[in-house]
């Protein structure tokens, strides 16, 4: 027995087979919740990619629709979509239409009217990026063509977009 305690003059620390219990149970745990934040990682991994947001004409002289595709089992709050377009004039314009004008972004297809400043000449000439918080709180861009990448904070993105444009 290894002892710990101060019996009269001795420490007791308990027998060699209680320490080995008492680690075995630690290590156990730690395994345990290893396994799970690795699986909560992938799981929220596989959401941020199931996020789609496009733009296209809808019947009307210059309406159109920002249709979102949300197959995430969560809303998304916080988001904000950039669609830049060439105007008639060969200018481009720059847009900002976020969760204050469209709201959240529900799990599911949905679809917000948009009405554009400009007359948008070619619908395939519309570009766009989406930026938006997940349900970790981490923050992302994700462009026309799907890539995905982490930013420090939306709204220092929001701004560098707006500044630059």
């Amino acid at each position: 027995m290894l002892y710990a305690t101060i019996k009269g003059d001795k420490l007791e620390i308990g027998s060699v087979a209680d320490w080995v219990s008492g680690l075995a149970s630690a290590v156990a745990a730690g395994t345990a919740m290893y396994f799970w934040y690795k699986d909560r990682r992938e799981r929220n991994s596989e959401e941020r990619t199931n996020i789609s947001v496009w733009v296209q004409a809808a019947e009307g002289a210059n309406e159109w629709e920002i249709i979102s595709i949300n197959n995430a089992s969560n809303p998304i709050w916080k988001w904000a979509l950039f669609i830049k377009y060439p105007t008639a004039d060969g200018a481009y314009t720059l847009e900002l239409v976020d969760s204050t004008d469209g709201g959240i972004i529900p799990p599911g297809q949905h679809i917000f009217p948009w009405s554009p400043s400009g007359l948008i000449s070619n619908e395939s000439d519309v570009r766009y990026e989406l930026f938006f918080v997940d349900s970790i709180g981490k923050h992302w861009k994700k462009t026309l063509s799907g890539g995905l990448e982490a930013v420090k904070d939306i709204d220092l993105e929001i701004k560098k977009v707006s500044h630059a444009n």
